[in-house]
């Protein structure tokens, strides 16, 4: 593990403006129920993913936007409850078995991604194409189903458990189309604050996905988040009051972006439309 000198020295060598948007990045929510801490946790553990199962203390603090010594403990806090292991090196962290039961246990609540699997299958196996379905968790939609068609031929290694960008994905937008006025402002607004350098490109990228949504039904986007990846992607309000992101992806040079609004999209919106009770999204 990382030592506490180095982390120390690294949080004196940063510059007065970095550590002071730290600082409000990571200020307590004025609601009294509100535990800071326990919210903390979740973003230290929140950190990784499968493109970072190996993480320091100094790239979580960067990850997070706390304090390193701030991270230091809730990571020692989290080493000591059996959530976070060393590494073979000892000088960083990854996420235990632990977590893994809480993910499982949580999928568990969740029947639809079993529901969802059958239809999500044979668009999958249709198309030669991967298939997925997301709900959203906090600044990432998580991915709760996924299925590939035999042979099909991926660019992007998803999984049960994979995230994607909220705010900078087709399964992401498509949640937000699918919102209800005041839902969508009041993420709008979350999207906003969480990153205010980044919101005039996200906007100008959300409102254009919006219009299309509005329109179609649905977001086809020509490797636009990937430059060899087409995507569809739709969403639906379920019978638990959930919101879910249905996305069907397949590398350009298999399938048009013609084919993708005239073939995948018909197919997946059917799909959508069964998961959602037949009630209109």
């Amino acid at each position: 593990m990382e030592r506490r000198r180095e982390e120390t020295e690294d949080e004196a060598g940063d510059s007065g403006g970095e550590a002071s948007r730290r600082r409000a990045a990571a200020s307590p929510k004025k609601d009294r129920q509100f535990v800071t801490a326990l919210a903390r946790g979740l973003a230290v553990l929140r950190a990784f993913s499968n493109e970072r199962r190996e993480l320091g203390s100094s790239q979580i603090a960067r990850l997070t936007n706390l304090p390193q010594p701030t991270v230091w403990r809730l990571c020692k806090t989290l080493l000591d409850e059996g959530y976070l292991l060393p590494t073979q090196s000892g000088e960083k962290f990854q996420l235990s078995p632990a977590v893994l039961s809480l993910g499982f246990s949580a999928l568990a609540t969740i029947p639809i991604a079993e529901i969802a699997k059958p239809s999500m299958q044979i668009v999958a196996d249709r198309f030669l194409a991967g298939c997925s379905l997301g709900i959203r968790d906090g600044n990432s939609m998580l991915l709760v189903q996924r299925c590939q068609g035999e042979n099909a031929t991926l660019i992007l290694n998803l999984h049960v458990g994979s995230r994607l960008p909220l705010a900078e994905s087709a399964m992401g937008t498509a949640y937000i189309a699918a919102l209800d006025e005041a839902e969508q402002s009041e993420l709008l607004d979350h999207i906003r604050s969480s990153d205010e350098l980044r919101w005039p490109v996200r906007k100008e990228f959300i409102d254009t996905t919006l219009r299309e949504y509005r329109k179609y039904g649905y977001i086809a986007n020509e490797a636009g988040f990937h430059s060899q990846l087409n995507t569809v992607a739709t969403a639906f309000r379920s019978s638990d009051g959930r919101v879910y992101s249905l996305t069907c992806g397949t590398p350009s040079n298999k399938l048009d972006i013609d084919t993708m609004r005239n073939e995948v999209a018909p197919a997946l919106l059917q799909c959508a439309k069964a998961l959602s009770g037949g009630a209109a999204v």
